[in-house]
C-alpha cells in the first residue's frame, strides 16, 4: 500500500506540477524532516503544487524569474478559491526561496517579503460543541454500535487528541492503570508527552480491546482488512454517520479538542493544561478554552468581593517620610 501511495503522490505531482516535480521532491525530502512536522507533509505539498501549477499557467519556467510582483499575482489568484490558508501557503513558500538560497540554487533575494505577502493574524475564539451537539454525538455513536467509532469520540472529548495522534496510537501507549497515552513521535509540535482519560475512554478501551481483531501489526485502531485505521478513513465514517437531515450539518474532530480542553481549564493551572494537550504558549491554549459567561461572572464577583473587604481593613499609608516617623514613635 505504502509503494501504490508513493507512486500516485508521484502521478499527481507530475500533473499538477510538471517540470517543477523534481524539485519539489527533493524540497520535501530535505526540509520536512528538519523543519516540520510529518503530518503536515500532504498540507506544504498540495500548497506549493497550487503556487507552481500557477507558475505553469503565467509560463513561468524558471523559479529566477520569481519576482514579489508575481507573489502578489499569485495570492490574489489564491483568494478566489482559498482565503483561509493563503497565510500558510505564503509561509511555505517563503521557506522554499529560503532552502534554494541557502543551497545555492537561487542568486536573488526571496521574492516573499512578509510585511506585504502575509495577513494579519486572526484570533478566533474557541469552538467547543454545545451541550445538544456533544450529546447527539453520542448518541448517534452509541447507537451504531461501532466500538471504533465510539472509543475514538471518546478520546477526542476527553483527552483531546489530533485526529492523526488518535490514529497513531499504539497498544504499548496505553496505560488503563494509570489512564493515560503515551503520544509518541510523529507529533505536531514535534513533543512527546503523556495524555490522561477518564471513565469513558477506559469503558469504550475495555470493550474494543475484547473485540479487537488479531492483526500483524500493534496500533490500537484497525482498519478494512485490519489494516491500521488512517485519519481520512475515520473522518469519512465519522462525517457518514454524524451528518445529514436531523443530525449535524457538518462535524470536526479537532472541535472535540476544543471540548476537552474548556472542560478542565477552569480546575487545572495553565501550565498543566499546556502539558496535557501539547501546547508551547498560553497564546495557543487560549484559542482552546472557553470560559462559560456564568463562570466569568462568578470570577469577577468574587474579586470585586475580595477587594473591597481588604479596602476595609486598608489603614491610610504615611504621605510623607516625616508621617511615616511619626506615625512609628506614637505610642499605640
Amino acid at each position: 500500500m505504502q509503494h501504490f501511495y508513493d507512486w500516485r503522490r508521484r502521478q499527481t505531482d507530475e500533473k499538477k506540477v510538471g517540470a517543477f516535480a523534481p524539485l519539489l521532491r527533493d524540497f520535501m525530502a530535505d526540509c520536512i524532516p528538519r523543519f516540520l512536522a510529518h503530518s503536515s507533509y500532504n498540507d506544504v505539498r498540495c500548497n506549493l503544487a497550487a503556487f507552481f501549477s500557477f507558475l505553469r499557467r503565467k509560463r513561468i519556467k524558471s523559479l529566477e524569474s520569481v519576482t514579489p510582483r508575481v507573489i502578489s499575482s499569485f495570492l490574489a489568484d489564491l483568494q478566489k478559491t482559498r482565503k483561509k490558508s493563503a497565510g500558510r501557503v505564503v509561509g511555505n513558500i517563503r521557506l522554499l526561496f529560503d532552502w534554494q538560497i541557502v543551497n545555492g540554487k537561487r542568486k536573488s533575494l526571496n521574492p516573499v517579503i512578509p510585511k506585504f505577502h502575509t495577513r494579519t493574524t486572526v484570533t478566533r475564539l474557541p469552538r467547543p460543541y454545545e451541550s445538544a451537539d456533544l450529546q447527539l454525538i453520542r448518541s448517534l455513536v452509541q447507537e451504531s454500535g461501532d466500538p471504533v467509532l465510539q472509543l475514538a469520540i471518546a478520546i477526542g472529548e476527553e483527552s483531546g487528541l489530533r485526529i492523526s495522534e488518535t490514529c497513531n496510537l499504539r497498544i504499548p501507549d496505553v496505560d488503563l492503570e494509570k489512564q493515560q497515552f503515551f503520544i509518541q513521535l510523529p507529533t505536531k509540535t514535534r513533543v512527546e508527552r503523556f495524555a490522561p482519560f477518564h471513565n469513558r475512554t477506559r469503558d469504550a478501551l475495555i470493550g474494543w480491546l475484547a473485540k479487537r481483531p488479531t492483526a500483524n501489526h500493534d496500533f490500537l485502531f484497525t482498519g478494512t482488512n485490519d489494516i491500521p485505521l488512517r485519519k481520512h478513513t475515520l473522518r469519512l465514517r465519522l462525517n457518514r454517520l454524524l451528518c445529514g437531515p436531523g443530525k449535524l450539518k457538518q462535524f470536526s474532530y479537532h472541535r472535540l479538542r476544543h471540548n476537552a480542553a474548556s472542560r478542565v481549564y477552569p480546575s487545572m493551572d495553565p501550565l498543566s493544561v499546556m502539558k496535557t494537550f501539547g501546547w508551547t504558549s498560553e497564546r495557543v491554549m487560549a484559542g482552546y478554552t472557553r470560559i462559560l459567561p456564568e463562570s466569568l461572572r462568578n470570577s469577577y464577583a468574587d474579586a470585586m468581593d475580595q477587594v473591597e473587604r481588604e479596602g476595609d481593613d486598608e489603614t491610610l499609608q504615611p504621605t510623607s517620610i516625616e508621617a511615616y516617623f511619626d506615625a512609628e514613635t506614637t505610642p499605640k
